[in-house]
């Protein structure tokens, strides 16, 4: 029997077609309405897919793909597809990063779905496509101090 990984915001209805929302609430022992709490694995009925971008299929089902660019972050990729940097751990549990580890540029990233209120700032940032990596080379700190000035050419004697 198939599972899925609730993720904030989804509701049974954006899991699983209109059509098999009873049997998977009976399944999970849940109303069609109830709220559920983000992280609980859900029992969903048995189906067949035949395409990924069927008709049928509700939008949390789809998978949402992002390619990361060079020098992107999770807080990066996060903030471009979500609007949100409370989210962070979200997009990392989904994709089975860590916030700390790098991102190789190319990877193909799932991202959860926008919350409808943050489609403005996801708009704004995909097309400017945030990167701050910590892989930025930091020049090292110039020398200063008493032991590395020289008479008459750091340290003027007057």
């Amino acid at each position: 029997m198939p599972t899925t990984k609730t993720l904030y915001g989804h509701k049974l209805v954006d899991l699983v077609p209109e059509d098999q929302l009873f049997l998977a609430a009976d399944l999970n022992g849940i109303g069609i309405t109830d709220a559920l709490v983000s992280g609980v694995v859900l029992a969903l009925p048995e189906r067949i897919v035949t395409r990924l971008q069927d008709e049928r299929l509700p939008k949390a089902v789809k998978p949402i793909l992002v390619k990361a660019l060079n020098g992107q972050a999770w807080i990066d990729l996060t903030l471009q597809e979500l609007g949100d940097e409370s989210r962070l751990f979200e997009m990392v549990d989904l994709n089975g990063g860590s916030i700390t580890g790098e991102i190789t540029p190319g990877t193909i990233i799932q991202s959860p779905e926008a919350e409808s209120g943050k489609k403005r700032i996801t708009n704004l940032l995909q097309v400017k496509q945030p990167a701050s990596s910590r892989a930025a080379v930091i020049p090292p700190p110039k020398e200063e101090g008493i032991e590395f000035w020289a008479i008459e050419y750091d340290f003027i004697v007057s």
